[in-house]
């Protein structure tokens, strides 16, 4: 019964926390990027000339073609993704299941990205085993 006599602030357990952001923040620093600064950490920077086509984002989708063959684990990573999904899918299915391989094939990945039907789930993981990041399309054909 004494509950309902409680003030207001015993029973909001966030009552006090706008203040508790306000001292917290109190000693961080205020400045704000302005959106030149924005596109240059990106590598969205316009005016740099060919700097700007090396860094940042746009590195990495205007990249070059590598070929799979300079990647030697590739086709181990695929082929025992192969063997645990088959594994996987024979036991939940109890029923005979085949995965394959068919091709392992590289484009750019600013093609990748445009070839991607709409609407999609892409998902950046982080891959413990392979000590980096993955990858991973879900789309609507799925």
């Amino acid at each position: 019964m004494t509950d309902a006599l409680a003030p207001e602030t015993e029973l909001d357990p966030f009552g006090g926390d706008a203040d508790l952001g306000a001292d917290l923040g109190a000693g961080l620093s205020e400045r704000v990027l302005n959106q030149d600064e924005i596109d240059s950490l990106l590598g969205f920077d316009m005016g740099g000339g060919d700097d700007s086509e090396r860094s940042g984002i746009r590195a990495i989708i205007n990249s070059a073609l590598v070929s799979y063959e300079r990647l030697p684990m590739l086709e181990i990573v695929f082929d025992r993704l192969v063997r645990l999904m088959t594994t996987s899918l024979r036991n939940f299915t109890s029923d005979n299941v085949e995965v394959s391989l068919d091709t392992i094939s590289s484009i750019r990945f600013g093609d990748y990205l445009n070839s991607i039907p709409l609407p999609a789930i892409l998902a950046v993981f982080r891959a413990e085993e392979l000590d980096n990041y993955s990858l991973l399309t879900v789309d609507s054909n799925l």
